[in-house]
């Protein structure tokens, strides 16, 4: 989809119809109301293994440069995924592709904390933790509510373009 908007050619109009652009010209109180608590839980499943993923991976090293080390990718990280949530607000596939990107990136840390901590014999229950947060976070990517909100603002996306094709013509 993200090719037939960026062609911004006569393609569009095929998947949006007159009914649907005159439905979303509706004020914004008549439209039904978005959820957007899965994309807030992803944001939280997706900080707190990084988070913890971060300290447990970071040396020991003196307090500024440790503190540096842990808040200069979390406060990156974080406005990033911010970045994202926008974007999926807006009905771009961007910000789906960054969260594929930082679940993928959080599972394959976590497994490394936890095989690193398995063979130094040591037992960070942490990271158990760590792995069911990660699949709670695959179960509300995958979530009705999650997939919902995508299509909601994806469709308005496209018949927002449509519209201003169909009044060029």
């Amino acid at each position: 989809m993200e090719q037939v908007i960026a062609r911004n050619d006569g393609s569009l109009l095929q998947h949006s119809t007159p009914e649907l652009e005159r439905w979303f010209d509706k004020p914004p109180a008549e439209l039904p109301r978005q959820n957007g608590f899965p994309l807030a839980f992803v944001l939280f499943c997706f900080i707190l293994p990084f988070a913890v993923d971060l300290l447990l991976l970071l040396p020991a090293l003196s307090a500024p440069a440790q503190a540096a080390l842990y808040f200069i990718p979390a406060i990156l990280l974080t406005l990033a995924n911010l970045t994202a949530t926008y974007l999926i607000s807006r009905g771009k596939t961007s910000g789906l592709a960054w969260y594929g990107r930082v679940h993928q990136t959080l599972i394959w840390l976590t497994t490394f904390l936890f095989l690193r901590s398995a063979l130094a014999g040591e037992t960070h229950h942490a990271v158990m933790g760590l792995v069911a947060l990660l699949l709670l976070c695959r179960i509300i990517l995958n979530g009705r509510g999650f997939i919902l909100f995508v299509l909601y603002a994806r469709t308005l996306r496209i018949t927002a373009l449509a519209r201003v094709q169909r009044t060029k013509l």
